[in-house]
């Protein structure tokens, strides 16, 4: 698959700028899963503690009878997904058994979603939204964002893969959050989405 060829290389170029991640990054396209198996396996036992790991997993995803995920490799059959496809519960295990204590997934596959399926938590059961927002506002207001979309529109444009389409969705969610008067803890401030009137 060229497309995700593609993304994958465009995020590696960000990732790898000093300037947005710094990140040491390295990639496998098209290879047949036990050489994917290999390098998940040694990716998570390698990770440190204190590192940041970014595993970002790009092509078809399936999911069998039992609504569990496999990522499709160059050598997977349809037939035999259990022993020819990369199992979802099996890049879980690897995350659980990692020392790493952050690590953020990007899956860019059908039923991403089934990935969380029975998923357990590492550290323990909660969210942490306050420090999610935190981290994120913290990127948008340092400028890390727009450069991240910067990138990406460069190197979409330079492969001819930008249609200009727009999408109103983020917009959509932005304004129903701000219709609802929920407090958000920031760690530091409290936003109050809605008026002060009615947020009081």
């Amino acid at each position: 698959m060229e497309s995700p060829k593609a993304d994958a290389d465009a995020l590696e170029s960000i990732q790898e700028d000093p300037q947005v991640g710094d990140y040491k990054v390295s990639s496998l396209h098209n290879k047949d899963t036990y050489e994917v198996r290999i390098a998940i396996n040694r990716f998570f036992a390698e990770s440190a503690p204190d590192d940041v790991s970014l595993p970002y997993i790009s092509g078809h995803g399936v999911k069998d009878d039992d609504g569990h995920l496999h990522f499709v490799m160059r050598n997977s059959d349809a037939r035999w997904f259990p022993s020819t496809a990369i199992d979802g519960d099996w890049v879980r295990q690897q995350m659980d058994a990692s020392r790493c204590r952050r690590i953020v997934v990007l899956l860019d596959c059908c039923y991403a979603g089934a990935f969380l399926a029975n998923a357990r938590p590492k550290a323990d059961d909660q969210v942490h939204a306050d420090r999610i927002w935190t981290w994120h506002r913290r990127m948008a207001g340092d400028g890390t964002w727009d450069t991240v979309l910067q990138r990406l529109l460069t190197a979409a444009g330079a492969a001819g893969r930008v249609d200009w389409a727009v999408s109103v969705d983020s917009t959509i969610a932005r304004a129903h959050q701000h219709a609802t008067t929920i407090r958000r803890v920031t760690g530091g401030w409290v936003e109050l989405h809605g008026s002060a009137r009615r947020a009081a």
